[in-house]
């Protein structure tokens, strides 16, 4: 589709979205791990008529989406990446603006267009709003509606997420869905459904297995997670899993995507430490390589910029699960009782005979 130039961030006076990017993008790396491309599922690429009502499947509007067309737009030869980027930035902005249900949403996640509405000047949201060259008739009745509220009423601010129906039409998805996918469903189906879910609400997690029954969700012990008499062979797994200078290589693709989530594994540690005792051997200063390129693409100043022996940390966690699930280990792997527990024990391995290595030369 075509849409014209907003707000001077395009190089022309249209710009060119294509929904082939993003299904060009989705297959270049439906067979890897780790994804530039977070979220981006193959529903939410080819939707029915009745899912396309599903506000949930709406994932192709997403920040992950439009780093992801930064850094493998030209290498994947996306011909119209650009034009796509900034066509979902901008339905991204309006959105954001759109869900504002707290006064404090755009402090608390530092994303200017997540704040309230105001009258005061440099408003970023308002400013945006104003250069909407589509959806003329929501987004101008949205002005006049803020307005009309502080001017008159004397509100400090507009929360446009109070007035939406999202809501209301992500319960009648599931009124519908409930009711066999039909579209037109009767007061004594809405009634039928909603009995249903209020049902599913008071039941317990559990899983109803043909062999063993009802089995409770519940974690395992790190001592239960790996059995003798399991065939994993640990040895061959940890030696195959040593970063190598030949390995290195094959990860550089993906290098950035696992600075990523290590920059995530060291936010989570840190919150559940409560210690700036550890900070400093945790994050490092904002480096601007190659390897932060997601991170530096996503940050609006609250991620965290993890230090390289921890990026090599998650790379020895990535290395043990691509061996995993290997030809020659996967189903040894899928025998085992707890596959998390499993992959934790051998990628602490891999890691401590790394770091004596490294020491040792």
């Amino acid at each position: 589709m075509f849409f014209p130039q907003f707000d001077d961030i395009l190089d022309h006076e249209t710009g060119t979205a294509s929904f082939d990017d993003l299904k060009k993008l989705h297959s270049s790396e439906s067979q890897s791990l780790v994804k530039f491309g977070y979220g981006i599922a193959i529903k939410a690429l080819n939707r029915t008529n009745l899912e396309k009502q599903n506000v949930k499947l709406v994932q192709v509007f997403s920040e992950y989406v439009t780093a992801a067309l930064s850094e493998l737009g030209e290498k994947r030869n996306l011909p119209t990446y650009k034009g796509t980027k900034v066509y979902i930035e901008i339905i991204l902005r309006w959105w954001k603006i759109m869900n504002v249900r707290h006064p404090n949403k755009g402090t608390r996640l530092k994303d200017m267009y997540m704040q309230p509405l105001t009258l005061s000047a440099g408003n970023g949201s308002i400013e945006f709003l104003e250069n909407m060259l589509t959806l003329t008739h929501t987004t101008h009745a949205i002005l006049e509606l803020a307005k009309y509220c502080m001017a008159e009423l004397n509100f400090s601010c507009f929360l446009p997420g109070k007035i939406q129906t999202d809501p209301l039409e992500e319960r009648f998805a599931k009124y519908r869905m409930l009711a066999g996918s039909q579209y037109n469903t009767s007061v004594r189906q809405v009634f039928e459904c909603e009995a249903n879910l209020r049902l599913q609400d008071s039941l317990p997690l559990v899983l109803n297995s043909s062999k063993y029954g009802l089995i409770e969700m519940k974690s395992y012990d790190i001592s239960d997670a790996y059995e003798e008499k399991s065939t994993v062979k640990l040895s061959e797994i940890i030696h195959s899993s040593t970063l190598g200078e030949k390995y290195l290589r094959d990860l550089e693709p993906v290098i950035p995507v696992l600075t990523y989530l290590a920059g995530y594994c060291v936010y989570k540690l840190l919150k559940k430490l409560k210690c700036n005792a550890y900070h400093s051997g945790l994050v490092s200063d904002k480096y601007f390589g190659s390897s932060y390129t997601l991170i530096k693409e996503l940050d609006r100043g609250g991620l965290q910029y993890p230090r390289p022996d921890v990026v090599s940390t998650v790379m020895c966690a990535y290395s043990v699960m691509l061996n995993f699930v290997s030809k020659p280990y996967e189903q040894e792997f899928l025998n085992s009782r707890n596959y998390k527990q499993v992959l934790v024990m051998i990628s602490h391995c891999v890691a401590q005979r790394r770091t004596v290595t490294s020491r040792r030369t």
